[in-house]
């Protein structure tokens, strides 16, 4: 089912209008301020996301499946949350939480690493794979619109990917991955990128 997986969003995919009106229980988005919310379940701690991911660089290094990592950032994350505050950044946290796990397999994990910066681990997925699930979690946020307070806001992402090839360390594959990102915002946003191959540890004996 994941390699079926079509680039662009299924025609019921989430809409955040929907999400507004039932976070505040009504059919009514014209309220000037979100509502508070609850953390999403479906996002780990980044402790946890971390200690995941040395897992599977280690089960890697023995001779498993690879494993790819991508960050993501919303572009309009620092003007939503300078108008419109903690409620404002809560509200988008569950609004991504939903999407990336509308876009991602079970198997894959989810977090919030940093704030507004969202990771995904996607284990056994190779690079046209992991790509396949960016290039469609970036279309399902462009697709999005979210009325905040009486504005209709469009969302777009800044997605960066790195595989475990890059490197052994966590730190290293997070760091290309934000780099990757880092450069697509740069650029505008709205886009997926891919991080550089970084140099192999000293003594490491991946091959």
């Amino acid at each position: 089912a994941f390699h079926n997986k079509q680039h662009q969003p299924a025609d019921g995919c989430l809409s955040l209008a929907a999400l507004w009106r039932e976070s505040l229980g009504t059919g009514d988005s014209s309220t000037e301020t979100p509502p508070v919310v609850e953390d999403d379940p479906t996002l780990t701690g980044r402790s946890l996301f971390a200690a995941n991911l040395s897992r599977r660089l280690a089960e890697w290094k023995r001779g498993g499946s690879g494993v790819s990592v991508a960050v993501m950032c919303v572009d309009q994350m620092d003007e939503l949350v300078e108008r419109f505050g903690e409620q404002g950044r809560n509200f988008l946290r569950q609004v991504l939480g939903r999407l990336l796990e509308a876009a991602t397999r079970e198997m894959d994990e989810r977090c919030e690493f940093e704030d507004g910066l969202f990771a995904m681990i996607l284990p056994g997925a190779d690079k046209s794979n992991a790509l396949a699930v960016a290039e469609r979690l970036r279309l399902q946020v462009r697709q999005c619109k979210v009325r905040m307070g009486r504005d209709l806001w469009d969302l777009t992402a800044s997605i960066g990917m790195a595989h475990c090839t890059v490197a052994a360390r966590v730190m290293d594959i997070m760091l290309s991955a934000e780099a990757a990102m880092n450069e697509v915002t740069r650029l505008g946003g709205d886009a997926v990128g891919v991080g550089q191959p970084l140099p192999e540890p000293v003594g490491s004996h991946i091959v």
